[in-house]
């Protein structure tokens, strides 16, 4: 790794490492390097835009607030209309819980999130775009080439689909509304401040049976690397759990009418998400409206890919 100079001053120290190649098929940061991983089966292969990305190792939670800051990372500027920076979070911060006032804990969960469901999205559109266009041309009479028929046997495997159903497998190949991500990582994690989220990077509430499991208070949590794999996970299990299929259907009727994607109008469809049923949407939407969530529906990445930047705990 080569170390750079400090990437800012004052009462902290940003140290900025550059690791080109590094994140090849791993996880977001590289754990096993920075040497802060934790054991996870479901690690998942991260966008190649990464491979370009640098690494800041921040302290705390003020750290952390500070480097958005720096950065120009101003929700209300994104709210607004201005590209989200790609400043994408290992981990939160381990004193979130400490922030005494509410505006600012919630401010800082949504800035360490709102990068990584956009990443995660912009994942998924990219497949999108490529499964409608050989839709497309099945639809004309054409027959995919090798290539293709590898690629989608792929795709089908990860999203639960079928190579012979492209319709079925268009509603599964789809971005998850950031409002609505958003708001279940609130819901779940009490804006970033439960043990699972801060030492396990659970944000969603993810549970197993036995193998990958932490017995906590309240349950069997599911652990992973960082928080890319855990956004990465919440939208594969919406995208092909049966119990999602009239989230997945009422979306495709959204996408056919030509409107944009509600994360309030979807949040109907995750009654089962929870056992709370028709109080837990409302808990969803309720979070939605009252903290303006809406509007990061239309929020969108930083284009300059060679702009990303990695933050990870020391």
């Amino acid at each position: 790794m080569t170390r750079l100079a400090p990437l800012w001053r004052g009462r902290r120290a940003y140290i900025l490492v550059a690791i080109p190649a590094l994140l090849a098929g791993a996880t977001l940061l590289g754990l096993t390097v920075l040497g802060a991983g934790l054991a996870d089966s479901h690690r998942v292969a991260k966008p190649g835009s990464l491979l370009n990305a640098e690494v800041v190792r921040i302290d705390d939670a003020d750290a952390l607030a500070s480097m958005f800051h720096a950065e120009g990372f101003d929700l209300e500027g994104v709210k607004a209309g201005s590209a989200v920076p790609r400043l994408f979070s290992a981990s939160l911060p381990g004193d979130i819980e400490s922030i005494p006032d509410n505006g600012s804990r919630k401010s800082l969960f949504i800035r360490a999130a709102l990068p990584l469901v956009l990443l995660v999205n912009e994942t998924i559109a990219a497949e999108r775009r490529r499964l409608q266009d050989i839709e497309a041309r099945v639809r004309s009479g054409a027959t995919p080439s090798a290539k293709d028929r590898a690629w989608l046997a792929d795709l089908a495997r990860r999203y639960g689909g079928r190579t012979d159903r492209l319709d079925d497998l268009v509603k599964r190949v789809d971005i998850v509304p950031p409002s609505l991500a958003l708001a279940q990582a609130a819901i779940e994690t009490g804006w970033g401040t439960s043990r699972p989220a801060r030492e396990d990077n659970a944000l969603f509430g993810e549970m197993v049976s036995a193998a990958g499991a932490k017995i906590g208070g309240s349950g069997q949590v599911r652990e992973f690397a960082d928080l890319f794999g855990a956004v990465h996970s919440y939208a594969r299990n919406l995208n092909n759990h049966r119990a999602y299929a009239d989230f997945r259907k009422v979306r495709s009727e959204i996408r056919r009418a030509g409107d944009r994607l509600d994360g309030y109008r979807l949040a109907r469809y995750l009654r089962l998400y929870s056992e709370r049923r028709e109080a837990y949407v409302a808990d969803i939407r309720g979070l939605i409206r009252d903290n303006g969530l809406a509007r990061f529906d239309k929020a969108r990445l930083d284009r300059r890919i060679s702009s990303n930047l990695i933050v990870a705990r020391r």
